[in-house]
């Protein structure tokens, strides 16, 4: 095993907004800048220069350098104290810390492993997490990496790349395939066939997936595709959509931000046009329209995110328990708020 890390400070918060340079000091570059994830009021994000951003919600901050690659993700689980970082690269692979209880106290300052674990993978598009293990998409191919008891992979062939993924349980996998297909995938058997539970329109993309509680709407999953494709499917009957979420705009092929209430009630969208939109993923309403002239006080003293142009395309949408959003833009992270 290797070892690499370095801690900075990275993090300034400044009027609603969190400004970040790297742990060398350097800029970011736009594409898939900031990958954000939020525990408890402290922040994790990673970085495609390689960067770990660690905001620890006092007003500590700190930064990890675990390679120069770029980060695709980072899971973190809490209960077993493992920090995992998944890395692209001339070779894909990952970063593995793995905390004593007695360390604790110096997790301020830390070092990944860089364990020599094939993932199989030549470039990964996505990553999605559940208890145990983290799945990752690739070309073709799904990979899953297992770390509660013993660090190994297990790698299944996919008709098309994986663009998009979504772990509804430890053992269930969302996939949203390039050619157009959602699969279900059941970690614990190896089925011969696919089994597609939605499709998008047109053969386009799906760059995202999400499998909402069922006490939103049940059997619900929300797909995400090129062509401005916004859409509700029942996993059981996934020939046509249940609803078609109108006014959302996509024509990129990667993935935009995405990401619902903490009831699974309202479903947040990031557009190509660098807009942010709302609807209820139960009447298929769109919560609040994006026109200048309208005017609303539902959101405390920053701009209401739902009629603001960004400079870039959201990529990353978290909504926090308070239904407070956040948003991740280029290096900075906007942090909005209700009353």
């Amino acid at each position: 095993m290797t070892v690499a890390g370095v801690v900075s400070p990275l993090f300034g918060y400044t009027g609603g907004s969190y400004y970040a340079t790297t742990a060398r000091g350097d800029v970011f570059v736009y594409h898939n800048e900031l990958q954000l994830k939020r525990h408890d009021g402290a922040y994790h994000a990673t970085t495609a220069q390689g960067d770990v951003v660690v905001y620890h919600g006092d007003g500590q901050t700190a930064g990890i350098l675990p390679c120069e690659s770029e980060l695709v993700g980072m899971h973190v689980d809490i209960a077993r104290m493992i920090m995992i970082a998944i890395a692209n690269g001339p070779v894909a692979h990952l970063h593995y810390l793995r905390l004593d209880p007695e360390e604790a106290a110096l997790a301020g300052r830390f070092l990944f492993r860089h364990p020599n674990l094939d993932l199989h993978l030549d470039y990964i598009f996505c990553m999605s997490s559940g208890d145990g293990v983290c799945s990752l998409g690739g070309i073709k191919s799904l990979t899953s990496l297992y770390y509660a008891d013993r660090l190994h992979t297990f790698k299944r062939d996919l008709p098309s790349d994986a663009l998009s993924l979504h772990h509804s349980s430890p053992d269930l996998v969302f996939a949203g395939l390039r050619s157009s297909l959602v699969l279900m995938e059941d970690l614990r058997v190896q089925s011969r066939m696919p089994n597609v539970v939605a499709m998008a329109a047109n053969r386009r993309a799906v760059i995202g997936v999400k499998r909402l509680k069922d006490s939103a709407v049940p059997w619900g999953l929300m797909v995400s595709a090129m062509d401005d494709q916004l859409l509700l499917f029942d996993v059981r009957f996934g020939k046509s959509p249940l609803i078609q979420f109108k006014g959302h705009r996509n024509s990129f092929p990667c993935s935009l931000g995405l990401a619902t209430s903490s009831d699974d009630e309202i479903i947040f969208a990031a557009g190509s046009d660098f807009r942010l939109r709302a609807w209820s993923t139960v009447t298929g309403d769109q919560i609040v329209k994006t026109r200048e002239d309208e005017q609303t006080d539902e959101w405390d003293e920053e701009p209401n995110p739902l009629q603001v142009e960004f400079r870039r395309t959201p990529i990353i949408l978290e909504v926090r328990e308070d239904f407070g959003l956040d948003v991740a833009v280029d290096s900075e992270i906007q942090v909005y708020s209700l009353r």
